[in-house]
């Protein structure tokens, strides 16, 4: 049995009520003087316990988000706004048809295809794009004017859109992985401390002879989770080692599973009609 098979969160239920001045068996805990002492430390352990638990708000990750949604926003807007007006200069030019192949070559799947798609696909696409339009592409976007520019110009900035918001998303990745390491450190101590203080409450509660009602009362939820976990890692090492054995006795890609003793004695031992028959007639 070991409390480290605990999982973070039951460690906490488990302290919780050791440390919650209105639960019996706190005060139970207060009462006893010889595991008095230790409640003060207890209540540290949990509390770094819990607080380690608890995603602190990282700025850098916020900004990066927001910065995200927003590049999500522009990079939306802009393929919108372009599949429109060539979809719309379509049907009102007598050569509309070559809009809708522009249109289509910048959008072959469809704009939802472009913009229902994850930060790093809009960000994979928009840079694949930008190297594969042809200067005729080009041509005919800048010939398209705008009150503020060409179509060219918005495709361009919807190519920017989009290759920023990968960097974003990138940037965003990095600093939630930093924190995942962080916070694993974190946790792992804070689990350390929080078994070392509770095996000593527990040595100190077995040399004080409690009541065995006073006993249950304080250590009887730690016991009931300490049962729970072992069992938990138990049942994990018997499906690692059934795995294992699996993993041995299977034959590999292109190889003829071993024979069994019973297969290579059959393959050795004629067959006893066989056998017979030859004995009859003279042979064998």
């Amino acid at each position: 049995m070991a409390y480290k098979n605990l999982t973070a969160d039951e460690m906490t239920a488990v302290s919780d009520a050791w440390v919650d001045p209105a639960n019996p068996a706190c005060i139970a805990l207060g009462k006893e003087a010889s595991l008095a002492g230790l409640l003060e430390q207890v209540g540290r352990r949990h509390d770094e316990l819990v607080a380690v638990l608890v995603p602190a708000d990282d700025a850098r990750s916020k900004a990066a988000m927001a910065q995200a949604a927003q590049l999500d926003t522009d990079h939306d807007n802009l393929a919108s706004g372009i599949y429109g007006v060539l979809t719309n200069l379509a049907q009102l030019c007598d050569d509309g048809e070559s809009f809708i192949v522009l249109r289509d070559r910048l959008m072959p799947d469809g704009l939802a295809a472009v913009v229902n798609t994850t930060y790093r696909g809009q960000s994979g696409y928009a840079s694949r794009m930008r190297q594969t339009m042809t200067t005729e592409m080009r041509a005919q976007l800048m010939s398209i004017p705008l009150p503020d520019g060409t179509l060219l110009d918005k495709v361009e900035a919807w190519f920017d859109a989009a290759i920023e918001l990968g960097q974003v998303e990138e940037r965003r990745a990095r600093i939630a992985a930093e924190a995942d390491r962080v916070e694993s450190g974190q946790v792992l101590k804070a689990r350390n401390e929080w078994v070392r203080v509770v095996n000593a409450l527990v040595a100190l509660a077995q040399l004080s002879d409690l009541s065995p009602q006073l006993d249950d009362l304080i250590f009887g939820p730690l016991r009931a989770a300490e049962a729970t976990a072992d069992l938990r890692a138990a049942r994990r090492v018997v499906s690692a080692r059934r795995a294992h054995r699996v993993s041995d006795v299977a034959p590999k890609a292109g190889t003829v599973a071993p024979e069994t003793d019973s297969a290579a004695s059959e393959a050795r031992t004629p067959d006893s009609t066989t056998a017979a028959a030859k004995r009859s007639d003279g042979t064998g």
